[in-house]
């Protein structure tokens, strides 16, 4: 922790700590040079996580970032240094709370903002993203969440920070990282292929939070009305298209997304404004009939075939009633309305076959589950947390290509073993099983594969690469049983039931809540059968 009254690089004098985060702590300060606040963030790293290698490099793409930022939402870039061995990240200071504080204290029995001011937030959002994406290359931000968002006090303006997980999207292959909050992040961004409609998804989950006070369960997002059937529709409409799973039925740019926000936020403050709609043939008919008796014309607003209707001036209410009858015969027998009738039945039993269909893949997904745990289980408390490119085989799971299987525990676990049966069907699967921070990356080799032990954290790509070794690498035939076990504050790695003689350290207890495979190798396949994160304390 930094002192009050400390100035650092000769300028910048710290006056209080804001707050901490994963990589940082922040700090209020005030520029000595012309007297403005700024906000100083001392960048922080893990050995246990990140090598300083790898920190110096993210230090500088995000500061080679903020470098080049010039939009009105989004702080501006101030310095950057080094000092007594830290790095040090200057930006401009937005007197103000985030809406994650905002909504802690507006909530009531888990209600959040109102419907007009979660619309407006996302249209600030909207614009900053207009100009993020815009860039050449484009930037994603890939971490847009209710805390990132800062609501300035003095004009209410929303303010998007945090540019420390964004990256250039130079093309479809770019930015292979896995990173960002689970919770908002959608299940491309998870398997590491990120793109710009990625932030939309976030910013659709951030939206359903700050209406309902929740978030959402991560990669399955309910529709909007389903969850709050009270919020307007056409602002239901933007949310569902923006968390669609699907990246190609989002919204394909930004500036579409600010579009539709203004014109919800239109109809929102008024209503009345967006219920006028044009009077329908059948309307006209209706009115026609009801002014017949009366000598009345009909009425400017009414369709040119209403007005061609000639009037029955004195007509009794038994003609008007048996003309009536005549026209509601006649207008249901029309083509176009026989069309329109058959075209409705379509649609209902489209609707029919498409909730049969989720509920068979609902059922699917659970006998999915239970034959990758068919042998022993995750143990009590573990969830589905998502599933996605898996195909049965037998009592066994077929991983295809960018294949994902995550399992979840409400709170961590003590874990002593994790163990899994592999097969290789088809092409050269590219596997990564884990624990929590641990997990076995299985890779192919030549005619062969490699198991190696790595330690898995948020921002580490799944394919190796970027995977910090734990100890050692070992060869695998194509059909193999592997484990990783804890004793004695080592891990060690077995196949084929026949434990290896090196082990890797373990100076602090092997605790999970995450847990899954997942496969990022195309045109591949891979069998996968009796998963097991078996607790401390089980054999």
């Amino acid at each position: 922790m930094i002192d009050a009254g400390l100035v650092l690089n000769q300028r910048f004098e710290v006056v209080k700590r804001l707050g901490v985060g994963g990589m940082g702590e922040v700090y209020l300060g005030r520029d000595v040079q012309n007297g403005q606040s700024v906000a100083i963030k001392r960048m922080l790293i893990e050995q246990d996580v990140m090598d300083k290698e790898l920190f110096d490099r993210r230090f500088r793409e995000e500061v080679s970032i903020l470098r080049r930022l010039d939009c009105p939402g989004i702080p501006a870039f101030v310095e950057a240094f080094s000092e007594d061995g830290h790095s040090f990240l200057v930006m401009e200071y937005i007197e103000g709370y985030s809406l994650e504080r905002l909504l802690c204290v507006s909530t009531v029995q888990h209600e959040g903002l109102s419907p007009e001011q979660v619309a407006t937030v996302a249209l600030h959002v909207s614009r900053v993203l207009e100009y993020l994406h815009s860039l050449d290359p484009p930037l994603v931000h890939r971490d847009i969440k209710p805390s990132n968002l800062i609501i300035r006090e003095s004009d209410q303006r929303i303010f998007l920070v945090d540019f420390g997980l964004a990256r250039e999207v130079h093309s479809k292959s770019s930015a292979k990282t896995q990173v960002g909050t689970w919770s908002y992040a959608p299940i491309e961004q998870i398997r590491g292929f990120v793109e710009p409609r990625s932030d939309f998804y976030s910013l659709g989950v951030t939206m359903l939070e700050l209406l309902s006070g929740e978030v959402p369960k991560a990669l399955a997002v309910p529709p909007a009305r389903k969850l709050l059937p009270q919020i307007p529709e056409l602002l239901a409409q933007i949310i569902d298209r923006c968390t669609k799973a699907e990246v190609s039925m989002r919204y394909p740019e930004a500036v579409l997304l600010s579009q539709d926000l203004e014109q919800a936020i239109a109809v929102i403050s008024n209503p009345q404004a967006g219920s006028e709609s044009p009077v329908s043939q059948e309307q006209a008919i209706s009115e026609l009939v009801r002014r017949w008796g009366q000598g009345r014309a009909p009425e400017p607003g009414l369709p040119p075939v209403a007005r061609a209707i000639p009037l029955l001036p004195g007509a009794s209410p038994e003609v008007k009633k048996a003309v009536d009858r005549a026209r509601r015969r006649l207008f249901w027998t029309r083509p176009e309305i026989r069309m329109l009738r058959s075209l409705l039945f379509l649609i209902g039993l489209a609707v029919l076959i498409h909730l049969g269909w989720k509920a068979y893949q609902s059922r699917r997904q659970e006998d999915l589950a239970r034959s990758l745990l068919s042998q022993g289980s995750l143990g009590s408390g573990w969830t589905l947390l998502g599933m996605k490119g898996l195909n049965p085989y037998g009592p066994n799971v077929i991983f295809s290509s960018s294949a994902a299987a995550l399992f979840r525990r409400t709170e961590d676990e003590d874990v002593q073993e994790l163990s899994f049966f592999f097969k290789s069907l088809k092409g050269e699967p590219d596997l990564l099983v884990f624990s929590g921070p641990y997990g076995i990356h299985v890779a192919p080799q030549g005619k062969s594969f490699q198991a190696e032990l790595v330690q898995v954290t948020p921002g580490v790509d799944l394919k190796a690469p970027s995977s910090r070794p734990l100890g050692f690498k070992t060869s695998l035939a194509s059909s193999c049983a592997i484990s990783l076990v804890l004793r004695r504050n080592q891990l060690f790695l077995s196949k084929d039931g026949r434990e290896l003689p090196r082990a890797a350290s373990l100076p602090v207890p092997w605790r999970s809540q995450l847990c899954g495979a997942v496969q990022t190798a195309r045109g591949a396949e891979a069998l996968v059968s009796a998963l097991v994160c078996r607790p401390v304390g089980l054999r």
